[in-house]
């Protein structure tokens, strides 16, 4: 059966890291990561829309091929904004869903390094930050807290739980 592995978790928690770690381990695997789809600025009804629709198109595509049999869906939307795109699927697949979590101060930490080689402006630690608490709705994901741990332990841990 085929399975959808779902990442999700505030902006610079290491969803992407973690998953193409996650996507070396498995078999006939692709990532769909939603984080670098649209200008990152969907604060308009209309383009909030917009991208869920072409999300959902997306997701929806690769979970009808016969190409692939594990997708794992990243995206920095909520478990809840994640939801409302999976319940749109008509088709049959194993979900497991994760939510990666850390302190603000591991966040913030990590993301100082992302300003450090130009990923993105020092004003948006505090934005990014702030989104912590929005993840405190979990859905019953799979709660993953990463705060000082290496990538390669957390991509071991949840290897486990994914087979």
């Amino acid at each position: 059966m085929k399975k959808l592995i779902v990442i999700s978790g505030p902006f610079g928690i290491g969803k992407s890291s973690v998953s193409c770690e996650i996507l070396k381990k498995l078999n006939s695997a692709v990532i769909i990561d939603c984080d670098h789809i649209g200008d990152g600025n969907t604060k308009s009804k209309d383009t909030e829309a917009l991208l869920e629709s072409n999300v959902t198109f997306l997701l929806d595509a690769y979970l009808q091929s016969d190409a692939y049999d594990n997708i794992l869906f990243v995206w920095s939307r909520t478990p809840k904004q994640i939801e409302q795109c999976i319940s749109k699927m008509n088709l049959q697949f194993k979900v497991v869903r994760i939510l990666l979590t850390g302190s603000e101060c591991a966040l913030a930490t990590h993301l100082l390094k992302d300003f450090s080689v130009g990923k993105i402006e020092l004003n948006a630690i505090k934005n990014i930050v702030s989104t912590i608490d929005d993840y405190s709705d979990n859905f019953n994901y799979i709660v993953k807290d990463v705060s000082g741990i290496s990538v390669e332990k957390v991509t071991s841990e949840l290897f486990e739980i994914i087979q």
